[in-house]
């Protein structure tokens, strides 16, 4: 057998042995088909051969295959840079992008009931209870206190074209029992004072000037 021939048949096993048929060699471009040799001659460390050669050595009985399988040797892989530049020659194109099929819409969660709103505490403020005004001794009607705390307020002056006198509150608690004097003063002035005590009460006004005075009970 000839040195031609030889090359021929080694040159149709290498191409066998990647899968490559004749008709997927000879659909590849010719710059790829003459890689294809220089790799052949590198693992043989043989000199160029004749493309015609090359072609007529490809047997025609072998099964077709795909050009993707052409790519991608079955069982063997080349070594370094031939396997990468081999790859990157016969790939036909980038590999499609793969869309990732959305995923299956959830139902969705029950709505979580709205939490209920925390009572309002009843509303606390000063209310008026009991009041007296005028001049001289005065002593209020029994009043009841219902709230943790209470207050009088009270004002008071000279009467007209008279001079400063003199001003005074006592209180009576529960049972008539005296509480001790929540005001005194001389002449003009105005003013509050906070007790606690639940109960009936009552006050004790005496004046020698004109006066107002209020009971206010914090509930």
């Amino acid at each position: 057998m000839s040195e031609i021939a030889e090359q021929q048949s080694d040159f149709a096993a290498f191409l066998k042995e990647r899968g490559i048929t004749e008709a997927a060699f000879a659909a590849l471009a010719e710059d790829k088909q003459e890689y294809l040799r220089d790799v052949w001659r590198q693992e043989r460390h043989l000199v160029s051969l004749p493309p015609d050669a090359v072609v007529a050595a490809v047997p025609h009985s072998s099964p077709p295959v795909s050009l993707a399988a052409a790519l991608i040797p079955a069982g063997i892989a080349l070594v370094g840079v031939v396997a990468i530049v081999l790859v990157r020659v016969l790939s036909p194109s980038a590999p499609a992008a793969v869309t990732a099929a959305p995923p299956a819409s959830l139902p969705p969660a029950p709505a979580a009931a709205p939490p209920r709103p925390a009572p309002l505490p009843a509303e606390t403020r000063w209310s008026l209870v009991s009041r007296a005004q005028g001049f001289g001794e005065v002593a209020t009607a029994p009043f009841r206190i219902a709230g943790r705390k209470w207050k009088i307020t009270w004002s008071t002056r000279p009467a007209p074209e008279s001079p400063p006198g003199t001003f005074s509150i006592s209180v009576r608690g529960p049972g008539g029992l005296a509480g001790g004097p929540a005001a005194t003063l001389p002449g003009e002035g105005e003013g509050e004072m906070v007790l606690r005590g639940r109960g009936g009460h009552t006050l004790e006004i005496r004046s020698s000037q004109v006066f107002q005075v209020k009971v206010f009970d914090y509930r």
